[in-house]
């Protein structure tokens, strides 16, 4: 069975779904618009010049303290009680909020995402972290280096900052093997950070990695499958959950133009464990010029939606050296 690579073949299967969301990782992305955070910086600008000039003791004072008070990352993530926080906005606390309380502080950094307790990742080693001890708030507190911020869900970060419903595209089609993916919307980013050769982006309800390597690193990673039970043992092995059904699953060869035996697998996952963070997953690999691609798609949805926007995305996925004439 001869397939398109950039699954004209698949997108038979895929075309009853119909948006995009999660996956796994790569290198350069275009550039995106962020979110402008009003400031007073440019009133301050406008007005320096108005100002007496300072003495050398004077300015040593006002840059301590503009270091002292530089706020938190904005990627700045840490996880607590089992959910992952993100960086909201920083606070003026002049003492602990009422009704939180110290819960602990961070006890590891981390260049990626957080995965444990009290881990971090753009966030000091020793920050105290603050929860609410009376009544329900989504909202937790981290002072670090005398400056309080206010980290909120992860999974509430898309409606917390307004975004671009326009979709996104990381391209990084310029370099060797590079490789070009379309997202659904603004909510959408790349993780810094992480293992060279892993491309990591997360948006809204979902993960996408994609991961890069030599065919020969990669036959010994990531082997070809080409069966259902092979399928299910690397589902097993590397899937976030061992509750699972496989729902479809192909393999042959890819149609490339510079590569005659190029080859690919795709498999569609849902989790049925209800304790499982993600509920559905696509993964697609490719070996074709002596490289190789995988794309892993996780999302929170298991259901028609996120099925769908899984499907948009993995359609989206296209590595110009490969694809057929």
């Amino acid at each position: 069975m001869r397939q398109n690579w950039r699954k004209k073949a698949i997108g038979s299967v895929l075309a009853v779904c119909g948006m995009a969301v999660l996956g796994l990782s790569g290198c350069f992305f275009g550039e995106r618009g962020e979110v402008e955070v009003s400031s007073g910086a440019e009133t301050a600008a406008e007005t320096s010049s108005e100002q007496p000039e300072t003495t050398e003791a004077e300015t040593e004072t006002e840059t301590s303290l503009e270091t002292a008070g530089q706020p938190a990352l904005r990627d700045a993530m840490v996880m607590v009680g089992g959910t992952l926080y993100i960086w909201a906005y920083d606070a003026e606390f002049a003492e602990t909020p009422q009704d939180y309380s110290l819960t602990g502080t961070v006890d590891a950094e981390t260049d990626s995402r957080p995965q444990e307790d009290f881990e971090a990742m753009g966030i000091k080693e020793g920050a105290e972290i603050y929860t609410r001890s009376e009544g329900e708030s989504n909202t937790i507190f981290v002072k670090q280096d005398g400056v309080w911020s206010a980290f909120i869900p992860y999974s509430d970060v898309a409606s917390a900052y307004e975004y671009s419903r326009e979709p996104w595209t990381f391209d990084q089609t310029g370099q060797q093997n590079g490789f070009r993916i379309t997202f659904p919307d603004g909510s959408w980013r790349q993780l810094e950070g992480g293992d060279s050769g892993i491309s990591t982006f997360t948006g809204n309800g979902g993960m996408v990695m994609v991961i890069q390597m030599s065919g020969e690193e990669a036959e010994e990673v990531y082997p070809y499958i080409d069966t259902e039970e092979a399928c299910e043992e690397l589902i097993l092995n590397t899937g976030i959950s061992s509750n699972f059904e496989i729902t479809d699953f192909q393999a042959g060869l890819a149609d490339s133009a510079n590569d005659p035996e190029a080859s690919y697998y795709h498999i569609q996952v849902r989790y049925t464990d209800q304790d499982a963070e993600y509920g559905y997953e696509e993964r697609y690999a490719l070996y074709c010029g002596g490289h190789f691609w995988q794309v892993q798609i996780l999302m929170k949805d298991g259901e028609e939606e996120g099925r769908g926007i899984a499907a948009e995305i993995l359609s989206s996925f296209s590595v110009p050296t490969c694809e057929s004439q």
